[in-house]
């Protein structure tokens, strides 16, 4: 996930929603965790109208898991033709705030584009913050972190409070398991709103 919000900062990122399907091979079992966004407690349905679970199952150091991607995000990564479509598209956007600025090439005055090499130090910085932390989860959802993001959410003008951060808990559900394939292949996954069941379609189908 810390890559991906290096490389694919248009599909992932600190700040968005994770499902992870986790296999323990010892035990023969599979655990799905629902980490996706919710809404903060002041949002209401008629708004727009005119600890850390991680020493559960992961075994690596924060410093090994994290520390990658934030050198990755300050050396920089190649523009993806997905990635410059994406700029490109919200570039009237990305020019209206000043905290947007890190998506144009100062060289050219212009936005990335595909191929470019668009560095990311910035989330380097807060990508090491985490991995050095002796708590990041407490940074993140409660600490120093967290009075970060809710100062900029709240000074663009959303709703979401530090309490709402304290309060985000990931979900653990029971996975879907497939068995209907060749080769006494199995296949866990997790329920919406995971894409699991068209994954494992897909899969039956090529089978």
């Amino acid at each position: 996930m810390f890559c991906l919000g290096v490389t694919n900062p248009e599909s992932s990122g600190l700040g968005g929603g994770f499902l992870m399907t986790i296999y323990n091979r010892t035990r023969g079992e599979c655990v799905f965790v629902n980490s996706r966004e919710t809404a903060p407690a002041a949002a209401h349905r008629d708004m727009y109208k005119n600890n850390s679970n991680a020493a559960q199952y992961g075994l690596v150091e924060w410093e090994e898991l994290v520390l990658p991607s934030a050198k990755l995000a300050r050396r920089g990564t190649v523009v993806s033709e997905y990635l410059g479509e994406a700029l490109k598209s919200k570039e009237r956007y990305l020019r209206m705030f000043p905290s947007m600025k890190g998506w144009i090439n100062p060289d050219t005055d212009k936005i990335y584009k595909r191929g470019d090499i668009i560095p990311r130090p910035k989330l380097a910085d807060t990508l090491e913050k985490i991995a050095n932390s002796s708590d990041p989860v407490e940074m993140f959802y409660r600490g120093e972190m967290a009075e970060t993001i809710i100062r900029e959410i709240t000074e663009g003008g959303g709703i979401l409070t530090k309490q709402d951060l304290a309060d985000y808990k990931p979900i653990e559900m029971e996975p879907l398991i497939s068995t209907d394939f060749r080769n006494d292949l199995v296949m866990c996954g997790g329920p919406p709103p995971s894409s699991f069941a068209v994954t494992q379609l897909i899969v039956r189908a090529m089978s």
